[in-house]
């Protein structure tokens, strides 16, 4: 889907590739106790906080709104 998106920006003008990668990261690293790392949309509290419990989320303030949060992992 991403080729693609960026084959019609492009015109087709040239070719595009896709390279999938995976990192092993040590699931006890610390960051996973506290996630720090702000990912998707920002949302007014209620609605973060309606979404991070039917999904399991950690939030946390982004401004005046909320964000998602992952770890941050060192390794």
């Amino acid at each position: 889907m991403i080729e693609q998106e960026l084959e019609n920006v492009l015109c087709h003008d040239r070719p595009v590739a896709t390279l999938l990668t995976q990192v092993i990261v040590d699931g006890r690293d610390p960051a996973f106790a506290k996630p720090t790392k702000f990912v998707g949309p920002v949302y007014e509290k209620e609605e973060a906080e309606t979404r991070a419990k039917a999904a399991g989320w950690a939030i946390a303030a982004d401004g005046s709104e909320v964000r998602r949060v992952v770890a941050r992992p060192s390794r």
